[in-house]
């Protein structure tokens, strides 16, 4: 599965794209559009890539998890090398090890924050000169169907694609949309 991207200056463009692909059989999980413009999205209806996609705050809480896990294996090697964990136990260095974790994660979560998704920085001018991108994920076998469509719009550019998720992450990413939609 590929994730195909296209740049448009037009929401009525991507609304009308959007919509006759998922009456053509396309999920809206699979239909997703990046833009500065958050009203203007929902005004249209458009499945908006969610807030927290738009920054690396995912990867940065891993890579902080991955920074704590050394951390901790650091703190539990030494405690016991130097003899510490004779005198005092376990216990202590295991509460500290946890807390090098889940301190290490928050923390690179809190940087991810304030940082623009990397997914998305070939994307960052477009976005800040008011353009909007589309994104689909599709098969190979979609992807005919998907260009006769974008065909029909003249105002919507091919700008690429990427490897993507696979079957089980969309159906999972399906079912959290819903969620959050019907949510509070």
């Amino acid at each position: 599965m590929k994730r195909y991207f296209y740049v448009s200056n037009s929401l009525d463009d991507l609304e009308r794209v959007e919509n006759t692909l998922e009456d053509s059989g396309i999920s809206r999980g699979q239909i997703h559009v990046l833009s500065n413009d958050d009203a203007g999205v929902k005004e249209h209806n458009l499945n908006q890539v969610y807030s927290w996609f738009r920054t690396d705050v995912i990867s940065t809480t891993y890579k902080g998890a991955i920074l704590g896990l050394i951390l901790a294996a650091l703190v539990l090697f030494f405690s016991n090398a130097l003899g510490a964990t004779e005198t005092v136990g376990w216990a202590p260095f295991i509460m500290l090890s946890i807390v090098c974790v889940g301190f290490c994660a928050w923390e690179g979560g809190l940087i991810g924050s304030h940082l623009p998704s990397s997914r998305f920085k070939s994307f960052q001018r477009a976005l800040e000169h008011g353009r909007h991108v589309l994104m689909i994920d599709a098969d190979a076998k979609d992807i005919e169907f998907i260009d006769s469509v974008v065909a029909q719009s003249p105002g919507l550019h091919a700008a690429g694609a990427s490897e993507t998720m696979d079957q089980w992450t969309v159906a999972t990413e399906r079912r959290l949309r819903r969620f959050f939609d019907w949510g509070p």
